[in-house]
């Protein structure tokens, strides 16, 4: 608290007199943002500094002026403007074809950030302080008092709040208009427009599908969607567009692509189930019409990967799991899980192998890498999800490097990164946050795994000794992850909130087949205190993590509406956690139970925002919304006055 203090009392103007450089020294000239912002050494060149030439990021110093008062009359005026052409493009009826919409600009928004621009726009309710905190602990000050770039919720606590310091979220003044849950994409079909249920490539529906803008829904991709699924590049794909555009394979990427930019537009939802056929069907041709060497495609294995994202997120897991298993198989014939070694392929032998063509592009090998390494996540989610076992294998067995930081433009220039059996956390590489996920997945289908052990008497010996050894592992895991771990990472890069979230899940999943074991067996609850303890503090880390990026604009797009599935795991695994201090009477409750019935309120209405009530995850916490409500209605609170 101390530091806290003084940090406090420091005005932003020292504080960036002594982080300039970003190595925390005085010199004539600033370190270029980036640096700054990561706190690693610049050499300070111009235009780019070396350090950001290598890993392909938008260099810049600060020399921009920013925005005042008296530029609020124009700012205003062009809101104004965007709002007439929004209603004018409302106002016209719809017809079987859809002019073109105009073209507009995106307002920038703390809950969807182009990783491209330097300048963050600060929202109105979050003024530019310099204060540090760690918002992994219960804390009374309010978010709109506070600077999210500098909270940490890297911080490991081995301690949930006592009597002492009760988790004061102000959550009872958070506007809740905006809670109003999701519908699953394919219910927002129109009454006056319908599809067939199953359309087969054909010239009458080629042409109804080129009336809409399919460049548009791809740009809403790179726009977008690339900086959650960064593994198609765009050079290739326009090149490929222009040159082998009539492809099945390519017109089976093109409709996925499309698929995704359906999802974050509210414009082209209702055509979501059109762009899934025509996905679908364009990959069965492959399959049915293409010569056996010929289905070695990357175009048609990214299809595949981004219907599987599709159908996860729509919740056709049954679906989804069938799609990964032809995902699956067609990257082992591809020999995608070994790419980078030099395995000599024996001609004489039956072989199945369909290998992609040898290349030098360094961009389009790490294309392929990204586009493995997406599949193995997805895998791993359903795996956690319906504990189906893998069928790519353990991860520590791949030949294949980890991901490389950097966008996938022509000025990639990969890093050297090792393989993910060979990882270690000293000396351990610059991660990417895509890295972070993949890691983050094996992470959790280990803790999986161990916690198979308990269900059975005849494993249960390993379990302690297996327990130990993943204690180990998960302070390594955050270690090597630091970078992407903090509060400013968290809201400005969608994948190091879902990294960040997904962790913590799997710690306090960890920790409570621990605190379960103890109380099958009859041990002294002691023996479980320390499982107990970790599991609150990471469950309150969970709420106030999901405080941080709590939506204020642009619900189509906003990042817990794109993440919902991923997401609802660690709402879930928190909510568990937290329920423990419900078990008492409300006449007996104390400042730990206020912190931990606050959380479990933020939680069920951020469950209740990305999923449906009547969705998978709701029937996970039946139990403990009733619970939650028992309380609620004991103890006097009234929902209603959120």
């Amino acid at each position: 608290m101390a530091n806290l203090a003084r940090r406090g009392s420091t005005t932003p103007q020292q504080w960036g007199n002594k982080e300039s450089t970003g190595t925390g020294t005085q010199s004539g000239r600033q370190a270029c943002e980036i640096c700054r912002e990561r706190k690693v050494r610049c050499d300070r060149a111009e235009p780019r500094c070396g350090r950001c030439t290598r890993l392909s990021l938008r260099c810049g110093y600060d020399n921009k002026r920013r925005s005042t008062r008296d530029d609020l009359p124009a700012q205003l005026s062009q809101l104004e403007d965007r709002l007439a052409k929004a209603e004018a493009l409302l106002s016209m009826p719809r017809s079987h074809t859809i002019p073109t919409p105009p073209h507009v600009e995106k307002p920038p928004t703390p809950t969807m950030i182009d990783p491209t621009m330097i300048e963050i726009s600060q929202s109105a309710n979050q003024p530019n302080n310099a204060m540090e905190m760690d918002i992994s602990l219960p804390c009374e000050t309010s978010l709109s008092s506070m600077d999210a770039n500098d909270m940490d919720l890297f911080t490991n606590c081995n301690d949930y709040p006592e009597s002492s310091s009760g988790l004061s979220l102000d959550w009872t003044t958070l506007s809740l208009p905006l809670l109003e849950p999701t519908v699953s994409p394919t219910a927002l079909t129109p009454p006056n427009i319908s599809f067939p249920p199953h359309i087969m490539p054909s010239s009458g529906h080629e042409e109804e599908i080129a009336a809409w803008d399919l460049s548009a829904l791809h740009q809403n991709y790179f726009d977008f969607i690339y900086y959650y699924l960064p593994f198609l590049s765009k050079e290739r794909f326009t090149a490929e567009l222009s040159t082998n555009g009539n492809s099945p394979a390519f017109l089976a990427l093109s409709y996925a692509v499309a698929l995704m930019g359906c999802t974050i537009s509210v414009q082209y939802r209702h055509l979501q189930n059109t762009y899934y056929t025509m996905a679908r069907n364009y990959a069965e041709q492959c399959e049915r019409e293409a010569a056996e060497r010929g289905t070695a495609n990357l175009n048609l294995f990214q299809a595949l990967v981004f219907i599987i994202r599709f159908e996860i997120m729509d919740h056709k897991l049954t679906r989804a799991w069938l799609t990964l298993g032809r995902a699956v198989r067609m990257s082992k014939l591809m020999g995608l899980h070994q790419m980078d070694q030099n395995v000599k392929r024996d001609e004489s032998s039956l072989d199945m192998g369909l290998y992609l063509p040898p290349t030098d592009d360094p961009m389009l090998l790490e294309e392929r890498r990204r586009s493995f390494w997406g599949l193995y996540i997805f895998e791993g989610f359903v795996r956690v999800r319906t504990g189906m076992e893998c069928d790519l294998g353990a991860a520590d067995g791949f030949g294949i490097y980890l991901p490389s930081p950097g966008l996938l433009t022509s000025e990639f220039i990969p890093s050297k990164m090792p393989y993910l059996g060979n990882l270690t956390a000293d000396p351990c590489p610059e991660l990417s946050s895509f890295a972070g996920c993949v890691l983050m997945m094996e992470l959790a289908i280990k803790c999986f795994d161990h916690g198979r052990l308990a269900e059975y008497a005849s494993t249960r010996n390993g379990f302690w000794d297996s327990h130990y050894n993943l204690v180990r592992i998960i302070e390594e895991r955050f270690a090597m992850l630091h970078m992407h771990l903090n509060a400013k990472s968290v809201r400005e890069d969608p994948i190091a909130f879902s990294v960040y979230m997904n962790l913590r899940g799997t710690e306090i999943f960890f920790h409570e087949v621990a605190v379960k074991l103890v109380e099958q067996q009859g041990f002294p609850i002691l023996a479980a205190s320390e499982s107990q303890k970790r599991s609150m503090a990471a469950a309150y880390k969970v709420a106030s993590t999901m405080r941080l990026n709590w939506p204020c604009q642009q619900l189509d797009r906003d990042i817990l509406n794109l993440q919902a599935t991923f997401l609802a795991w660690p709402v879930v695994m928190a909510m568990k956690a937290l329920s423990r201090e419900l078990k008492g009477s409300p006449q007996l409750k104390n400042e730990s139970t206020n912190s931990a019935v606050t959380s479990l309120r933020l939680l069920r209405a951020a469950l209740d925002y990305i999923e449906e009530a009547d969705g998978y995850w709701h029937s996970c916490t039946t139990n403990i919304l009733a619970a939650l409500q028992e309380w609620d209605e004991t103890s006097g609170f009234d929902s209603s006055d959120i």
